[in-house]
């Protein structure tokens, strides 16, 4: 072979090389997207609520356009409905969420989240891509999927539910192969927020990540986000006050070796606000919560005008069962003032599960103040305060149930003598009545010191 033929060999198969590395088995030139997308829910609800033991979501994906053609029931590919079940698909958190201190369901401001994730959805379409183009698709929640109230009536109960009005418009770009022309794929997905879960303009907001798991950095599942608020109201009737349906109760008591008769008949002032949970709808709930005075006995006080400022009180109305009866009135949010004898209690009859409330309990020289909080039955250690100080439980929650002793803010005041002082620890009535008996004697004695004029002694 010739120099000049052994080149041209060479270079042939040099070509076959090259072109044989560039063929379609070698090098293909389609690249579909894998990643997925998946539809999150945040099921939100008051701290202290127990669940339903199985809670179901649907969604529906419903085809909208292909490019500028809107559907017409053939030419692009629909969706089954996707579906997320409490407890069932609770998501699971990665090894990283964990690492960065996430837990699931997560508390914050008296609000448990609970997080659900679906698989992925492209799974669901039904049918093939018929051509390349730009599919629009909108995503919803279906409302009430979830019966409510369906419990037995010895629940004792009311459930609600706040449903996601939420909207997503997501575009699936589809393009034909270029291995096996005639054939089309996904080539990627995007998404925008089109309404809010209160059913308001989202302004057509990009949604970066809307894979299942999310980014697995800065989010942990995707943002395709639904929120839902479930929450639960006791059935006490606030025109029928009764103890065994008290959804709260504040009491007061004292004791000590100090304690005289007349300190149970003294009253004790305190001041107290009571907050319904944040996720609860204002059309939901009352204008004010109906608080009544349960006396030593049991029974409801009738008649609170020295337990209350007037502006603070209301009455039953006439056809309720108890009509006529005075309760205190408490607006979400404001502080009201009360006061209460020993041996009384203040009930709530249908405050919400997972209400926040805060109590102060004004001073009282010589008393040394303390409280005990019992949530669902379930009590905390008692905390003390300070001699002749006022006290304060900072935030509490109610848990569910009902009863007097279910939800529950004890006080109890102390009075004991201190051997050490004689006095300190005398409580006012005692010491009033030390200084009357004091000033006797000074005033005997200095009567008795005193000369006749009329005598020679």
């Amino acid at each position: 072979m010739s120099k000049k033929q052994s080149k041209l060999l060479a270079a042939l198969l040099a070509l076959a090389l090259i072109f044989g590395a560039f063929s379609p088995s070698a090098l293909a030139a389609d690249d579909p997207y894998t990643d997925g997308a998946a539809i999150t829910k945040v099921l939100k609800v008051p701290i202290g609520t127990q669940l339903p033991a199985e809670i179901n979501f649907e969604f529906e994906i419903t085809p909208v356009s292909v490019d500028s053609a809107a559907f017409n029931g053939t030419n692009m590919p629909d969706f089954g409905n996707a579906t997320l079940s409490y407890p069932a698909d609770l998501l699971v958190l990665s090894a990283e969420a964990v690492s960065e201190g996430l837990t699931n369901p997560y508390t914050e401001n008296g609000i448990t989240y609970y997080i659900l994730e679906t698989g992925d959805i492209l799974s669901l379409i039904s049918g093939s891509w018929q051509s390349a183009g730009k599919y629009e698709y909108k995503i919803t929640e279906k409302a009430d999927t979830f019966s409510l109230n369906s419990y037995s009536p010895a629940e004792n109960f009311t459930e609600g539910m706040a449903w996601s009005g939420a909207e997503y418009s997501m575009f699936v770009f589809v393009v034909e192969s270029e291995d096996s022309p005639g054939t089309f794929y996904i080539d990627g997905i995007g998404v925008v927020k089109t309404k809010n879960d209160d059913g308001e303009d989202a302004g057509n907001a990009k949604v970066h990540v809307i894979t299942p798991g999310g980014d697995d950095t800065e989010y942990f599942w995707s943002q395709i986000i639904f929120e839902n608020a479930y929450w639960k109201t006791p059935d006490g009737d606030p025109g029928d006050p009764d103890t065994n349906d008290a959804s709260l109760n504040v009491s007061k008591e004292i004791g000590g070796s100090a304690i005289v008769d007349e300190d149970y008949n003294r009253f004790f002032s305190f001041a107290m606000s009571v907050t319904p949970p944040s996720i609860i709808p204002v059309d939901e709930l009352p204008d004010y919560f109906a608080a009544f005075v349960v006396d030593v006995d049991g029974s409801i006080v009738t008649s609170l005008s020295d337990y209350a400022e007037a502006g603070s009180i209301g009455t039953i109305a006439a056809g309720q069962p108890q009509a006529g009866t005075e309760f205190i009135k408490f607006v979400p949010g404001e502080v009201c003032s009360f006061k209460l004898k020993p041996g009384q209690s203040l009930i709530f009859m249908d405050t919400p599960v997972g209400t926040a409330y805060e109590i102060t309990e004004s001073a009282n020289p010589y008393f040394q103040p303390s409280y005990q909080i019992t949530t669902s039955s379930v009590s905390a250690g008692q905390v003390h305060g300070s001699t002749s100080q006022s006290l304060s439980t900072g935030k509490e929650y109610t848990g569910e149930g009902q009863g007097m002793l279910v939800n529950l803010a004890a006080f109890l005041n102390i009075c004991d003598f201190n051997p050490e002082t004689g006095l300190a620890s005398l409580p006012l009535y005692g010491m009033s009545l030390l200084g009357i008996a004091a000033y006797a004697v000074y005033s005997a004695a200095k009567s008795y010191g005193k000369k006749d004029p009329d005598t020679n002694s």
